[in-house]
This record gives C-alpha cells, structure tokens and sequence, in this order.
C-alpha cells in the first residue's frame, strides 16, 4: 500500500490556490482596460486665419471658407504710378475661420521685394517702399496712422480683443507716396504684401 506523504499533499493545495488567485487578477485587469478606453477628436480644435482684399469700394468678400490662408501681395502694377502726396486704398477682410477657437491676430505690413541698395536701370533709386506711409483704420479707429515703410518695425498692429472664430474684421489700408519724399520716383516701384498671423486665445 503507497501512501502519500502529508507534506507533499499540502504543498499541492496551496499551489492550486494561487493559480487560481492569479486568475481572477488576470480578468479583473482586462475588464478594466476595456472601461477605460476612449476615443478624442480634435478635428474642431484648428486654427486657421484668412484673408482677402479689394481696391475696389463696393467690394464684398466671398465667405471665410473661400478666403486664401496666404499673405496679401499688392504689387507695383497694383499701385499704379503715385505721384508725390497721392494715395491708393485697399480694402481688407480677416476672418478666423476655426469653428471653434479664438484667435490673438497681429498684423504685418513688410516689403516682399527690398531693393534698397540695387540702383535702376538709370543709376536711380529703385526701392520705393521706404518712401509710403501706410495707415490702416478699423471701424473709424486708427491701428497705423501714417507710418513710413522706412520704420518697419512700426508696422505691426496686435490686437488686443480675441477674433472670435468665424469672425471677420474689415480694414482700410491707405498707401500713400510720402508728398515730403526726395525726387525724382519716376523710376521707383515696389510692392507690399499684409501678413496676418494668429494663436490660440483662451476661450
């Protein structure tokens, strides 16, 4: 007759008691991983600032989801020939089309083609973009008023109050050839380009 030595018995239970205590740990785990699992669509969290303009003054703009994400390019055709103390207007939209957030925009009027020290085909000076003043309204307030492209760190305009999103500004940018400018400008062109930039404002 074999008999079973106590020890040996007991040994035998008490591994079948951990098996199965790390068992229901296993199952315990993999139902909590499946509660706690999710899904996050940032789709409507973009930001996205537009802009068009118009010389035209019974110009409307088109909706802010047809509106260019690029800088606005005048050029020197676009101006036309300026005499001294003359102006051309420029009629601007600006519109956050995020559907969700708001912006903090700054604007930026630069010279996209500096030809400051290359002389003219005459020996004349061809930059021009240093003798405009620009002056740029907004309801009737004045963000820039007659600032010379000469300053061009002058000519940056950030505003305070958020844009909220799918809301549009509308700007007047008036370029005028400084009338105090040294002659002659017969020969003397230049083009502007207005960049709007945004971040994200705490909504």
């Amino acid at each position: 007759m074999t008999r079973t030595h106590p020890g040996f018995k007991r040994s035998l239970l008490s591994a079948g008691a951990v098996l199965a205590v790390g068992a229901a740990v296993t199952v315990a785990a993999v139902t909590s991983s499946v509660q706690t699992s999710a899904l996050f669509d940032g789709t409507r969290n973009t930001l996205d600032i537009r802009a068009q303009a118009s010389f035209d003054p019974a110009w409307t703009p088109t909706p802010v989801q047809q509106m260019s994400g690029d800088p606005i390019s005048v050029h020197d055709e676009d101006l036309g020939t300026l005499a001294a103390g003359e102006s051309r207007t420029l009629f601007v939209a600006v519109a956050n089309a995020s559907p969700r957030n708001p912006a903090k925009v700054t604007m930026r009027i630069v010279d996209p083609d500096d030809l400051t020290g290359i002389p003219g085909d005459e020996g004349e000076v061809a930059e021009l973009f240093r003798d405009l003043l620009f002056t740029v309204e907004e309801d009737g307030n004045l963000l820039l008023d007659r600032v010379p492209g000469a300053t061009a760190a002058d000519l940056i305009h950030t505003w305070s109050l958020p844009l909220e999103a799918e809301r549009t500004r509308f700007l007047t940018v008036t370029i005028t050839l400084d009338p105090d400018a040294p002659d002659p400008h017969t020969f003397a062109h230049s083009g502007m380009s207005i960049q709007f930039d945004g971040v994200n404002a705490p909504r």
